[in-house]
């Protein structure tokens, strides 16, 4: 498996997608995968270091901001200086509050 220090060699920069709420953020990450696909990235296979993480989030419940900010820290804690991207409802309604996660 690689480390954050031995990235595997790939053709185009990889990109990992995760995607909290509704069919309307899933067909929004879709999206951004066409999109990004379309400029070159790749999908990051599983074990794959991505070169950007994308959180697309939902801020329906208390808990799935809950939820959203434990996995954007989970991610900074797996992909140390990768960028990670957070977009969606949470990331509008509280940016704030994103922007002072990790």
């Amino acid at each position: 498996m690689a480390t954050e220090n031995q990235k595997p060699k790939t053709e185009n920069p990889l990109f990992h997608l995760i995607t909290f709420g509704c069919k309307v953020n899933q067909c929004d990450t879709a999206g951004m995968a066409r999109e990004l696909t379309a400029r070159g990235w790749s999908a990051a296979a599983p074990g794959m270091v991505p070169d950007l993480v994308l959180v697309n989030t939902c801020t329906v419940t208390a808990r799935a901001d809950q939820q959203a900010r434990q996995t954007i820290r989970r991610l900074a804690r797996e992909h140390p200086g990768r960028p990670l991207w957070v977009t969606g409802c949470y990331a509008q309604r509280a940016p704030a509050e994103v922007a002072a996660l990790p």
